[in-house]
């Protein structure tokens, strides 16, 4: 008996001191720490032209919250807008774009910038640049993609003209001027009277790439019609699109609209060409279509003021050659305390007006400093669509502030 017991004791010595040494052991070794070390690309100077680079930034940016960062972007490219489009300040606004394309690549401001270069008709390097800007803003899928197409032509003059020796440009413009046709414009007038292409317009090949186009395309303003263009480039189809407390910044919609499209947007044709460039536009939903009207949803960001960023979503609806029937504000981050949001389901459009009660004052904490303790309802509406694309009003209480507008016939 003490025999096996002395046994015992011996084997739970042995592992015990296995115990040990192996504890030792490891803790003798070197630790490795294993850290994920994860760097966003960031563009460079010249880098904004190098096609793979800025491939590879906005395919890595899939991976990142870069709200902070696109949002400078965005804020950077509309100062150019502006020195663009209303000041007309050429060399500031490229700066302008310049910068905003080191903080964050964008479809539309290569787009801007591509156009804003072609101003320089007289410099290769600037229409060089150009023409790398416009096939950038390809890559990233600007819409129109037509409009590209239209100013690579413009280049390809340009540049045709400054080395006359060079009869392939001439080539190449008329190549262009194939792929815009191809991707939906046939305004054949607008061509001909723009000075900058009098030249081009008188060569046969430009008469027999018409000729080809107009019989291979007989349905001009169909398919490819501009309204068609924008309407099919809202993607996402959501009868039953919802818009909550959480969501009215809209945050998570950022494929953002070409100023091309601002004949269906009326906002944007008064904020790009207004005093000050403010506001931004996404594309949100396509909620209603039928044979005589489309219903989609667009959101407008203003840019600016102490730290908030007032969002507002439109319900617009067209009939089928894009003239705008009606429009209603269907959802807002209006300010700090209030807000509305809105639902579609079975053909109604429900839209509800609310408070935010912050823990702290509102006029004495940053939001960043603060959080949102509850909602409160103020007032709740409903509408619907007629037949002819109207929205009209279903229930509606006294006291909701609503917001109708009806596009002028």
């Amino acid at each position: 008996m003490n025999h096996f017991i002395d046994n015992i004791k011996r084997g739970c010595l042995w592992v015990t001191s296995l115990f040990l040494f192996t504890l030792v052991v490891s803790c003798s070794k070197p630790q490795k720490e294993f850290v994920l070390k994860v760097k966003l690309n960031k563009l460079q100077g010249d880098q904004i032209f190098d096609k793979d680079l800025v491939y590879d930034v906005v395919f890595d940016a899939n991976e990142f919250e870069l709200d902070s960062t696109q949002k400078i972007a965005r804020e950077v490219f509309l100062r150019g807008l502006d020195e663009f489009k209303n000041k007309k300040n050429t060399l500031k606004a490229i700066t302008l774009f310049k910068e905003s394309l080191l903080y964050f690549p964008e479809a539309k401001t290569y787009y801007e910038l591509g156009s804003a270069l072609l101003a320089f008709r007289t410099y290769p390097e600037y229409l060089e640049q150009s023409r790398k800007c416009f096939e950038i803003a390809q890559i990233l899928s600007f819409k129109p993609e037509y409009a590209i197409h239209l100013k690579l032509a413009k280049a390809e003059v340009f540049l045709a003209k400054l080395n006359k020796e060079d009869n392939y440009r001439w080539w190449d413009v008329n190549s262009e001027f194939r792929r815009a046709f191809n991707t939906g414009y046939f305004d054949t007038t607008a061509i001909q009277n723009d000075p900058d292409f009098a030249e081009y317009v008188k060569s046969p090949s430009y008469k027999e790439l018409v000729i080809n186009v107009l019989t291979q395309n007989s349905s001009i303003g169909g398919t490819y019609s501009k309204f068609n263009i924008f309407k099919n480039s809202f993607t996402n189809f959501n009868p039953d699109f919802k818009i909550s407390d959480n969501e009215v910044s809209m945050e998570n919609y950022k494929q953002s609209i070409s100023y091309e499209f601002s004949d269906f947007i009326p906002e944007m044709e008064n904020v790009s060409f207004g005093r000050e460039v403010s506001n931004d536009f996404y594309y949100v939903a396509k909620v209603a279509e039928t044979a005589d009207y489309v219903a989609l949803v667009y959101a407008t960001s203003s840019f600016g003021g102490d730290g908030y960023q007032p969002v507002e979503t439109i319900l617009a609806v067209y009939d089928n050659n894009g003239k705008q029937i009606s429009r209603k504000l269907i959802a807002c981050q209006c300010n700090a305390e209030k807000i509305k949001t809105c639902s579609f389901s079975s053909g109604k459009l429900i839209i509800e007006e609310k408070k935010r009660n912050w823990e702290k004052p509102i006029n004495s904490f940053g939001i960043d400093e603060n959080t949102v303790e509850s909602v409160d309802l103020i007032a709740k509406a409903v509408f619907s669509f007629k037949n002819n694309g109207m929205i009209q009003a279903e229930d509606v209480p006294a006291n909701f502030n609503d917001s109708i507008r009806i596009a002028k016939k």
